[in-house]
């Protein structure tokens, strides 16, 4: 049995969340974090472990009621019903993107939405690409960070990206870590010659977004791409 208190303290969920970001936890230590606590005979850790073993996936957990929650051991109702907490949140995020996100329609706004948290605590600047295929999300990946003022980014891993991941569409997500929203030369020329490339390989480079710290730019809004 893994106890809390038998690990060094930057190994602990709480500790290394602290010290190097939730994003930084595994799914065991994300798990136990919510749970809090174990039990005498099984440490949270162990319990963590035990519930996503035999959940097969995160997906398949959060698809779990309370009934199926209870049957583990350590798992009273209070963390029961944090969990399903959680993953009613999660539903409910993931509706209200839905709804937002129509191709037909398209609005950057509710990608502003999803990573303006991600990223306004960020102390350099980030860079994600957002996949999809048949107009349905697959992958959503760091491509990584800058430094405090700038990013620059290798055309040639990008479309190699796309290319072994089978993305027929994608957007750029990058931000800005102070008030200003705009484009930079730089921006501005990898955003056009990675959008020419795109065009030869019928990839759909729908939107590149800056994100600055209470605002956002949007290529496509600005008929850019």
């Amino acid at each position: 049995m893994i106890k809390i208190k038998d690990l060094v303290p930057n190994s602990r969920p709480r500790e290394h969340a602290l010290e190097k970001g939730i994003s930084s936890l595994s799914n065991i230590e994300l798990l136990a974090l919510i749970l809090g606590s174990g039990i005498k005979e099984k440490s949270v850790l162990d319990l963590a472990n035990e519930i996503l073993n035999m959940s097969d996936s995160i997906a398949t957990l959060f698809t779990k009621d309370l009934s199926y929650l209870k049957s583990f051991k350590g798992l009273s109702n209070a963390k029961a019903l944090k969990l399903l907490a959680c993953f009613e949140l999660a539903k409910r995020k993931d509706e209200e993107l839905n709804e937002l996100m129509n191709f037909n329609k398209y609005n950057p706004k509710c990608f502003y939405k999803e990573f303006h948290s991600l990223l306004s605590n960020n102390k350099k600047e980030s860079l994600y690409l957002i996949g999809y295929k048949n107009f349905k999300r697959i992958k959503k990946i760091f491509l990584g960070d800058g430094n405090n003022a700038s990013i620059t980014y290798s055309l040639k891993h990008i479309i190699t990206i796309i290319k072994d991941l089978n993305i027929d569409l994608f957007i750029l997500i990058h931000s800005h870590l102070t008030i200003n929203n705009q484009p930079s030369n730089n921006d501005l020329i990898s955003t056009y010659e990675l959008s020419e490339e795109c065009k030869n390989l019928n990839i759909i480079f729908l939107d590149h977004l800056i994100i600055s710290s209470n605002n956002y730019f949007s290529f496509k809004e600005s008929k850019l791409l």
